[in-house]
């Protein structure tokens, strides 16, 4: 049954997203997309058609000053660290959640971690009510959301966006704090992108944020939903290729967090401690899997990390 609720809640997610990529885009792209989401093929045409069009539609006209790098932008040594789990902390939180935050909280050294919630992001964040009024309309997805959400606080306060699935298991290095842009270079295609959303670090007043801010929100307060899942890279991607500073920037960040899916691979094993490449700490998990907490009679790797063990 869990298979099949899965199966029609892809489909769902497909349907809406074409809806939004005719309205937006087009029926050609919205076609194409579909193609790609239902079988996996034309992807790398599909998200060149869509890179194109979303920034002559909807990026291009947007004010962007790049030079603003080159203006000394300082860290704060106590940049914070934001987590969002928009229910707010609960029983009802997944228990993954509940110790991928106490991981963070752990190794977060001097830096404040806060938690992001529907009860407290306009404290944080200056949200076009737009935005919110959308949301509140199911007219956009909490995903996208969350990205707005995102770059408005690095822009805002800097510091480290770090997903509510993120397990930490090194005290988080200032070096990501310090550069003015820093995630994790993973050289991925479909869509193309060098760094993981989930993930992104930086200083505030760095004019990329600002410009995803921007283009995140126009996208929202169009009203026509959100056309792909990924719009997030799909959008940092035509900032990166349209904009030299911005590619630079990006790609000075160096290759780390190699074996960031080590651990979850490892969650069943019911080894004594998971085997992570040296120098490893950012490490990417899942609530949507319902792992063993024993096998054979023997705890889990899984069961383990609930107890806060590593």
């Amino acid at each position: 049954m869990g298979k099949i609720r899965n199966v029609r809640s892809k489909l769902a997610r497909f349907g809406s997203e074409f809806d939004s990529s005719r309205q937006l885009f087009g029926s050609r792209i919205a076609a194409l997309g579909y193609i790609n989401h239902v079988t996996g093929k034309l992807g790398e045409v599909y998200f060149k058609q869509l890179g194109d069009l979303t920034w002559q539609k909807l990026m291009k006209a947007i004010p962007c000053h790049p030079q603003k790098l080159s203006d000394n932008l300082q860290h704060a040594e106590c940049a914070p660290i934001w987590v969002m789990w928009w229910q707010g902390l609960d029983v009802n939180t997944p228990a993954i959640v509940k110790a991928c935050i106490r991981s963070i909280r752990a190794h977060a050294g001097s830096h404040p971690v806060h938690i992001v919630t529907k009860d407290n992001v306009t404290a944080f964040a200056d949200i076009d009510p737009k935005v919110l009024k959308e949301l509140d309309r199911g007219n956009i997805s909490l995903a996208l959301f969350s990205d707005i959400v995102r770059f408005a606080l690095l822009y805002t306060h800097g510091g480290a966006w770090i997903d509510s699935t993120v397990y930490v298991t090194e005290i988080i290095p200032e070096k990501v704090f310090s550069a003015p842009f820093y995630s994790i270079p993973v050289h991925r295609r479909n869509p193309p992108r060098n760094w993981a959303a989930y993930f992104i670090a930086g200083v505030k007043g760095n004019p990329l944020f600002k410009y995803m801010y921007d283009a995140l929100d126009k996208l929202a307060c169009a009203g026509k939903g959100v056309p792909e899942y990924f719009m997030i890279d799909v959008m940092l991607y035509e900032a990166y290729v349209h904009y030299p500073e911005f590619q630079r920037m990006i790609d000075s960040v160096p290759e780390n967090n190699l074996g960031r899916f080590e651990l979850s691979e490892q969650l069943q094993s019911t080894d004594e401690k998971p085997r992570l490449s040296a120098g490893n700490y950012i490490n990417k998990l899942t609530y949507k899997i319902n792992y063993p907490t024993t096998v054979n009679g023997k705890e889990t790797i899984y069961q383990r990390l609930l107890d806060g063990e590593f």
